[in-house]
């Protein structure tokens, strides 16, 4: 009877244990070479050949020294990424231009910034449907 007990209990604290690290898989990524997208905000586009799927969230940043001005530091352009892979959940990334991280790992690839436009200038403020961001995409 001891032993059904602590059997049962076994069994009831492995079904409710959750998901574990071994039930996360990673999303595998083929890609033959380095691939470029320029994006706009809300634009998705497929990467290369690959199942791999890349959407311009949002630019949470952009610091970058205006093309009007003399600065001492460059500046940053930070923006969100959407990934999704197949039937895979989406998974959102932020990446930098200047400051950490300025290449982010996604499974067997890793991504950075090419490329913000437009530049900014001192008087004209940007508005968000004008920016276009080109990533680049890498097997690791």
């Amino acid at each position: 009877m001891r032993k059904t007990l602590t059997l049962a209990a076994a069994l009831v604290f492995i079904g409710c244990s959750g998901t574990t690290e071994a039930d996360y898989r990673e999303p595998i990524v083929t890609l033959d070479a380095p691939v470029e997208v320029t994006l706009r905000i809300g634009e998705v586009t497929k990467v290369g050949d690959s199942a791999l799927n890349a959407e311009l969230l949002r630019v949470v940043e952009d610091s970058r020294c205006p093309i009007d001005v003399t600065c001492v530091w460059a500046g940053n352009a930070s923006v969100e990424v959407r990934l999704t892979v197949g039937t895979q959940p989406a998974t959102t990334l932020r990446v930098n231009t200047a400051t950490a991280p300025t290449s982010v790992d996604y499974g067997t690839v890793t991504f950075s910034i090419v490329k913000v436009t437009p530049d900014p200038e001192q008087a004209v403020p940007t508005v968000p449907a004008d920016y276009r961001v080109t990533l680049r995409f890498a097997q690791r």
